[in-house]
């Protein structure tokens, strides 16, 4: 885990959004990132897990995700628990992603909008654009995903994304981009 970050969405949610790490010498799948939120005390209040947004994590590669849960009245600290899979399958290469358009809209939300090229020689499929949202310190603040339009992209061919993301973005610095897809 490198870093996480906790805040209420004003939607009846605790949102905790953080980024995974593979520090291992091999590829893994089936990231599932659990939350455990307590009170003052100790007691558990709420529990729920989500999948990283990378399908395929190759090593030293970060993975955002994000845990939605009802919100837990009187929490006070959470702790991240982190499963995955090791795997011999490989991430697609070749996929380029380009921001064409990024900003704030009227909302306070921040849309990231471009396109993802198939610069390979084989088909690939469930490709998205994955966006981590950061603060100055590095410290991720959200983090967003978006399905390509359309999510099979054959060698050569452009698929549109456009990644919204809400909450937590008074302290927003930077982001980044990757694209997660499989064969």
């Amino acid at each position: 885990m490198l870093s996480s970050s906790a805040f209420d969405g004003n939607d009846g949610h605790l949102y905790i959004a953080g980024e995974t790490y593979n520090n291992s010498r091999e590829n893994v799948k089936s990231v599932k990132i659990t939350a455990r939120c307590y009170d003052a005390a100790g007691q558990l209040l709420a529990e729920g897990s989500a999948s990283g947004y990378i399908l395929i994590q190759s090593p030293g590669q970060n993975s955002p995700f994000k845990i939605a849960l009802d919100y837990p009245v009187g929490w006070a600290t959470y702790e991240l628990s982190v499963s995955f899979l090791s795997t011999r399958d490989v991430p697609p290469s070749g996929l380029n992603i380009v921001a064409q358009s990024t900003g704030f809209d009227a909302d306070g939300d921040y849309r990231i909008s471009g396109e993802i090229t198939n610069n390979s020689k084989s088909a690939v499929s469930n490709v998205a654009a994955v966006a981590t949202i950061y603060d100055a310190a590095g410290r991720v603040l959200n983090c967003g995903y978006s399905p390509s339009i359309p999510t099979r992209l054959l060698p050569g061919r452009k698929g549109s994304f456009t990644i919204i993301t809400s909450g937590n973005l008074a302290d927003f610095a930077g982001y980044s981009l990757q694209v997660s897809a499989s064969f």
